[in-house]
């Protein structure tokens, strides 16, 4: 279900702050103080964050607040109300790290050194670095690679996908890849740039920016470059719901593109 909730809150900011102009917000925050203008949608947004969190899936629950901030920064609302929004939920993370699963703080401990737990929490961001290594230049080549194949790399066909990917197809295939998603990303920026309608730009936005954030953590993910987390790789990683809110929400960007100015 974190899969279509993601999609839904995007479709809900997006009518949120659509509703009222940006200097309306503006207006309300002054007005009415910041938490009917910014915490109120917050709300909205924290209670099925804090439910797909406790499944447990931090990862996709992040992406929610992720997103949220971003459209905030995109509907212009002042920085200061977003910088303040974000203190507030910077504060309790010290005493959030007490109600983290003990196999969650293993994963932050090893994303700073995955040498203290080589054959444990460890294990898997190691065979996902031997697995892009092993790849080279042009790749071992297609169903070629022992870190996948020989099933040293656990989740090799989901979270771990960009490594399996690599270790078959090299630098050059990965390059090839990171390109694709980047035109598609592209082309939904565009897409959002040059659509009249607000709800549709910020939808088209919110959009882009939830896949741009979904290829950025996972490759990062399989790099070592951020802590592990359940986050699949669009249109890439195996998995229905995935797949399917994806090609949905490409859809939607294609309709917002064909009828952009009365969406």
């Amino acid at each position: 279900p974190a899969e279509f909730v993601k999609l839904a809150i995007i479709i809900f900011l997006a009518r949120w702050f659509s509703r009222k102009s940006v200097d309306d917000i503006s207006l309300l925050s002054g007005r009415f103080g910041i938490f009917r203008a910014l915490m109120l949608p917050f709300v909205f947004v924290a209670i099925p964050m804090f439910l797909i969190i406790a499944q447990p899936d931090l990862g996709s629950g992040l992406i929610l607040l992720f997103v949220f901030v971003s459209l905030l920064y995109l509907t212009d609302v002042r920085l200061k109300y977003i910088f303040i929004l974000l203190i507030f939920l910077a504060l309790p993370l010290p005493f959030l790290w007490h109600f983290l699963h003990d196999y969650q703080k293993q994963r932050l401990l090893v994303f700073l050194d995955p040498n203290i737990d080589p054959l444990g929490a460890g294990y898997t961001i190691i065979q996902s670095r031997i697995a892009i290594g092993s790849g080279g230049l042009f790749g071992n080549g297609w169903l070629s690679g022992t870190q996948s194949q020989l099933f040293f790399l656990p989740e090799s066909h989901t979270d771990f996908i960009f490594a399996t990917f690599s270790e078959q197809w090299g630098f050059l295939g990965s390059s090839l890849l990171i390109a694709i998603y980047y035109l598609i990303i592209q082309q939904g920026f565009i897409i959002a740039q040059r659509t009249s309608d607000s709800f549709g730009k910020l939808l088209a936005y919110g959009i882009s920016l939830l896949l741009a954030l979904q290829v950025f953590i996972n490759i990062a993910m399989n790099m070592g470059l951020a802590p592990v987390v359940g986050l699949p790789l669009p249109l890439l990683s195996y998995g229905g719901s995935s797949v399917l809110v994806t090609f949905i929400a490409l859809g939607i960007l294609v309709n917002i593109d064909r009828t952009r100015s009365v969406f």
